[in-house]
């Protein structure tokens, strides 16, 4: 049974198509997919950087890539590892939750679900999300991991371009 308990506000990044992708290379670091192998260093980083938010999780190696850890279903080639030099200095994650959480569309307020069709083809036009039908589940990545070394937002943004390109 459904009960209440109140809004849930989230932020949403449209993953809008991009006129160039990037290179990988932004604000002197270097972004690529991380591989099973990072493992170690990953969360020897989360260990070192997590800390400086309030609540930060402690995770441990069956929570990264496994199948029953706290991250289900992040695969490595699900997250961006940003590095200055050899020096790993941000990650973040686009994690596909569908297989096992979903947010379906039950219906839409009468202005919407008339206007739903036209913004759909300006949309299709424009390269942006559509919205599904009624009954349909939304399409969305979750941000896992989203860390940077001293809060540095060129690093941050860098990891986010190069996520938005490849999602």
């Amino acid at each position: 049974k459904y009960r209440f308990a109140g809004l849930y506000r989230t932020m949403v990044i449209p993953l809008v198509r991009r006129r160039r992708s990037p290179n990988g290379r932004s604000a002197s670091v270097e972004v690529r997919t991380a591989t099973a192998d990072d493992c170690h260093d990953i969360l020897k980083f989360l260990e070192l950087a997590g800390p400086a938010r309030q609540l930060f999780p402690c995770y441990q190696p069956p929570d990264l890539f496994g199948e029953g850890g706290a991250l289900r279903d992040l695969a490595p080639s699900d997250l961006l590892l940003a590095f200055r030099g050899v020096k790993l200095v941000g990650t973040l994650g686009g994690w596909d939750q569908h297989a096992f959480k979903q947010s379906v569309v039950e219906r839409y307020a009468w202005n919407v679900r008339w206007s739903r069709p036209l913004y759909n083809l300006w949309s299709r036009l424009r390269g942006l999300p559509k919205l599904p039908p009624p009954g349909a589940a939304f399409r969305y990545l979750t941000g896992a991991l989203p860390v940077v070394l001293d809060d540095e937002p060129g690093i941050f943004l860098a990891l986010l371009n190069n996520l938005i390109t490849r999602a």
